[in-house]
C-alpha cells in the first residue's frame, strides 16, 4: 500500500528515479543495495532493481531507454558489478527489453502476488 512505499521511498538503502512528462509521473525506477542477492548472481556487490515501470501512455517515447541509462549510471556510482532484476515470465515485453539492454536470464524466482505464486525469470546484467 501507499504506507510501505512512502517507506521505501524514505529507506536509504533505495534510490529511486522519478520520470516526469509535464506535470505528469510517467515512470519509476528503484534500485535495492545490501541485502544478499539470490542464487545466481554471478558477482558481488550488486544491486536489485526491484522496479522499473513506465505508464503505457507514455511506452514508445525513450523514457524506459533514459530511465535505464539513469539506473546504469547509478549503479557503477554506487560500486556494483551487476544490476539483478526479477520479471514474470508472462511479460515477453519487458523480457525484450531488458534482453535489449543487456541482462540475461540467469535462473528463476517464485514472486508471491498475495497468496497467488508468480514465476519470475531472475536477470542480471554485469557492468564493466
Amino acid at each position: 500500500g501507499e504506507v510501505a512505499q512512502f517507506r521505501q521511498i524514505q529507506d536509504p538503502s533505495r534510490w529511486n528515479l522519478l520520470a516526469l512528462s509535464g506535470d505528469d509521473g510517467s515512470g519509476h525506477a528503484q534500485l535495492k543495495t545490501g541485502g544478499k542477492p539470490p542464487a545466481g548472481v554471478p558477482s558481488v556487490p550488486a544491486v536489485e532493481l526491484s522496479r522499473f515501470y513506465v505508464d503505457v501512455k507514455y511506452h514508445g517515447q525513450g523514457i524506459a531507454q533514459r530511465m535505464m541509462d539513469a539506473v546504469k549510471a547509478r549503479s557503477r556510482e554506487l560500486g556494483a558489478s551487476c544490476i539483478y532484476l526479477s520479471v514474470w515470465q508472462d511479460q515477453p515485453q519487458a523480457i525484450r527489453f531488458y534482453s535489449k539492454e543487456g541482462f540475461s536470464i540467469a535462473g528463476t524466482l517464485v514472486f508471491m502476488v498475495g497468496n497467488d505464486p508468480k514465476d519470475d525469470w531472475l536477470m542480471v546484467h554485469p557492468l564493466d
